[in-house]
């Protein structure tokens, strides 16, 4: 019997890989009843929803708020991707994303979103074309918490921190 070796996965990947895994759950529960027999993960990758974990072109965000910051990450004066931090006041959480813009938009590049406080952390990170999905802070109405969005763009790392947003 003749096999062909089975190609390793890459890291783009197993990020969008990880990304529908995390999605799909939340969404398909509400969506349809659970099957009596298990169903095959290619299907499921194929029915995605176009929110899921920022992997397509829709503007909408997984953080749910108020944006409180809207800073540029930069290459010299072109801005390549956003840091965007929102609060949500009713449930006290406070999230964050870096989205892709401009040259950016839709390439695959490594990006990486972090959120802090003094006692806690939170961060997502991976390949991605449009926005890497949030990372988020619970319980934090009145806490101060910092951010950073960070973006391989063209062999460098490109970063923006944000500190002492409070409130």
């Amino acid at each position: 019997m003749i096999t062909t070796p089975r190609k390793p996965w890459g890291r783009r990947t197993m990020a969008l890989v990880t990304a529908l895994t995390l999605a799909l759950p939340a969404t398909a529960a509400a969506a349809a009843p659970v099957p009596a027999a298990p169903v095959l993960a290619a299907p499921a990758v194929a029915a995605a929803p176009a929110s899921s974990a920022g992997q397509v072109g829709s503007m909408a965000t997984a953080c749910p708020g108020s944006r409180i910051v809207h800073k540029p990450i930069k290459v010299g004066r072109r801005t390549v991707a956003w840091l965007n931090v929102f609060h949500d006041r009713g449930s006290g959480t406070k999230c964050a994303e870096t989205a892709h813009t401009g040259p950016s938009w839709g390439v695959w590049a490594y990006t990486e979103v972090q959120i802090w406080t003094r006692s806690s952390s939170s961060g997502v990170g991976g390949d991605y074309r449009y926005r890497t999905g949030p990372a988020s802070i619970g319980r934090a109405n009145g806490v101060c918490v910092g951010a950073r969005g960070i973006i391989e763009w063209r062999g460098a790392m490109r970063s923006t921190p944000v500190h002492q947003l409070c409130g």
